[in-house]
């Protein structure tokens, strides 16, 4: 006759490790939970090399989404991370803009939300943007320090052929127009 309790033992050192496994793994694997595996993901993408400065300037959390912008080589950039189920904060998009002292990007399909990263050569003071001509949002940013903003547009006016057009209009801290960008 077998002996249950070396099986009942065997059975019971199984389960508690993959209850450890599952509560605990998150502390070993890098994920988008704090600041230090941040910079660990941003360090582990294709386009990161070992002599290149990260300055992580945002920190944005909106619902299950966590955007982080930050500064590769004083290049605008961001990581896009999503909630997972048990609780993590995986990668699922990153990109960067070269030479650019301010940069915006959509960070979601639905075009509902644009990050607005600017690195400390910003002369912008404040930016208005209208989408298919109807102004939605209007809002400052610091001059001459990294900043980012997330704009979260409330309704996007349709078009007849259901197309969006963005504008830009960027003014310094004279409230004088520098840029319209499209």
């Amino acid at each position: 006759m077998p002996n249950f309790k070396k099986y009942r033992v065997l059975f019971s050192l199984i389960l508690l490790f993959y209850i450890w496994f599952l509560f605990l793994k998150s502390s070993f694997i890098v994920n988008g939970n704090n600041k230090e595996n941040i910079e660990k993901v941003i360090q582990s993408v294709d386009w990161y090399n070992k002599k290149d400065s990260i300055e992580i300037i945002k920190i944005i959390d909106s619902k299950n989404d966590r955007f982080v912008a930050f500064l590769y080589n004083n290049n605008p950039a961001y990581i896009h991370f999503t909630k997972n189920e048990f609780g993590n904060y995986e990668v699922t998009y990153k990109e960067f803009r070269s030479n650019e002292s301010l940069s915006t990007f959509t960070v979601d399909v639905s075009l509902d939300r644009i990050l607005v990263i600017t690195n400390n050569l910003n002369q912008i003071a404040k930016l208005n943007l209208r989408v298919n001509g109807i102004n939605q949002i209007e809002d400052e940013m610091k001059v001459g320090k990294p900043s980012a903003l997330l704009l979260e547009i409330d309704h996007l006016p349709k078009s007849i052929d259901n197309s969006y057009e963005f504008q830009y209009q960027f003014f310094d801290e004279n409230g004088k127009q520098i840029i319209t960008k499209e």
